[in-house]
């Protein structure tokens, strides 16, 4: 049982991390946003793998948003609350903004959509693991 709550707490300092870098990159003008949506995507992904961890739900070693939020309504439907669709934006900073010919900087109003979407899925999970 010690070891389930460890790897948990490790889920969750990690997506803590991501939220650390976002919460920095913020504060700094000249931060490129597409680098604080990628912690977003980040922070997202970390948290529902710590749902599904929790849950004993089997989950594949992946960065695809709503493959992970489909299986988080499969057990919860409170999942419902976060926003699909922002978190189906996210899932493309994961990868494919981190190589050339792919880039794209997210305008401030979706950069704060992202953050948003980033405290909604950490109170929703922390909430529901506890």
């Amino acid at each position: 049982m010690k070891d389930k709550v460890a790897v948990l707490k490790q889920w969750q300092h990690k997506a803590v991390l991501d939220l650390k870098a976002i919460n920095i990159l913020l504060k700094t003008k000249t931060a490129p946003r597409s680098i604080i949506a990628f912690h977003c995507q980040q922070a997202v992904e970390k948290y529902l793998k710590a749902f599904l961890f929790f849950n004993k739900i089997i989950f594949s070693n992946t960065h695809d948003l709503d493959l992970l939020l489909g299986l988080c309504l499969q057990k919860d439907n409170a999942f419902k609350l976060l926003n699909r669709s922002i978190l189906t934006e996210l899932k493309w900073y994961a990868v494919s903004q981190r190589y050339p010919g792919e880039e794209y900087e997210p305008n401030r109003k979706e950069t704060e959509a992202y953050v948003k979407a980033v405290k909604q899925t950490k109170l929703l999970v922390e909430k529901l693991i506890k």
